[in-house]
């Protein structure tokens, strides 16, 4: 699993969010102050790491997918599971 920048960015994509919007759902029921902080802190953090999976992709298509294909650059296909991870 570790070998590859796909998988890797859907692992972080998952990571990411559960941390972030877990800990958010924790404080919308807390309420109060926590909540308003991490309003502002999953807002922003959200932001910030939600680049590292598409990043992780992007890095996977221009290395790795030459490597997998003989060396063919990677074509565009609309269903591929690359371009859903970049473009959603």
């Amino acid at each position: 699993m570790f070998n590859s920048w796909l998988p890797i960015g859907y692992l972080m994509a998952w990571v990411f969010n559960i941390c972030l919007y877990l800990t958010e759902l924790f404080a919308w029921m807390a309420n109060g102050d926590f909540l308003i902080v991490w309003m502002y802190v999953g807002l922003y953090a959200g932001l910030v790491f939600g680049y590292f999976p598409v990043a992780a992709e992007i890095i996977y298509i221009f290395s790795e997918w030459p490597i997998r294909q003989s060396g063919s650059a990677w074509s565009f296909i609309f269903w591929s599971g690359e371009f859903f991870m970049i473009f959603m």
